[in-house]
């Protein structure tokens, strides 16, 4: 069962920082998910929550928000190894951000992604998936979902279903993998919550702590 850093290594750096992602890459970490939102000059930028200080994020510039040591996108690409898979959760609720789609294909284009095989692209909003199927064919899209729906998984297909550990079931588990959807899980850093999922047969977990089945962090000596 594979094991993707969370916002990078997010339980020892701030999350969704480059330096949470270095510090991920420097333990063989190889596998990792973001967020992407979208500034008020239209930058696909890092962040989970929808606000800063009680100020939306799509009502700061990317100068404003590197004050906050928030990040692009584009920079993120420009660390990964290609060969290293991405989850890239689109955060659109209720289509918060009108053509995020378009822009991170545009993106993904610019940085020869458009077919990488390890980009992952997921969202809890469905229509936003949907399109993603349109513009990048190629790319493999994930199923962020509170509530299990059959009819979803059947008709959109996902590469994988996501959902919290909270809320998934030997019986969704199966069901995915019979028609052929991976099943991930979040966000885990219990180790013996991480070996009943093994168990019971999920694909791979989000940890904020990336090395949970390793070894002590802070053990090895990490200077970044």
């Amino acid at each position: 069962m594979q094991i993707i850093a969370h916002r990078g290594a997010s339980a020892f750096f701030k999350e969704n920082t480059l330096k949470a992602f270095q510090a991920s890459q420097a333990f063989g970490i190889n596998a990792f998910e973001t967020d992407i939102q979208l500034s008020k000059d239209g930058h696909l930028v890092l962040n989970h929550n929808y606000s800063l200080n009680k100020k939306a994020i799509k009502n700061y510039s990317l100068r404003e928000l590197k004050k906050f040591d928030i990040c692009t996108l584009k920079e993120l690409l420009q660390i990964l190894d290609k060969r290293s898979f991405l989850n890239i959760e689109i955060k659109n609720d209720d289509n918060i951000y009108p053509g995020i789609e378009e822009k991170l294909a545009l993106c993904l284009e610019k940085n020869g992604q458009t077919k990488n095989p390890n980009i992952l692209i997921s969202s809890f909003y469905l229509p936003s998936l949907y399109k993603i199927k349109k513009l990048l064919p190629k790319i493999k899209i994930g199923r962020l979902t509170k509530e299990f729906d059959k009819k979803e998984i059947e008709t959109l297909a996902p590469y994988s279903l996501n959902m919290s550990y909270k809320r998934i079931t030997k019986e969704i588990i199966a069901f995915c993998h019979k028609r052929k959807s991976k099943v991930f899980v979040y966000t885990i850093n219990d180790l013996t919550l991480f070996k009943k999922l093994k168990k019971d047969g999920v694909d791979a977990v989000f940890s904020d702590n990336p090395v949970l089945n390793q070894t002590n962090f802070f053990d090895i000596g990490l200077s970044l």
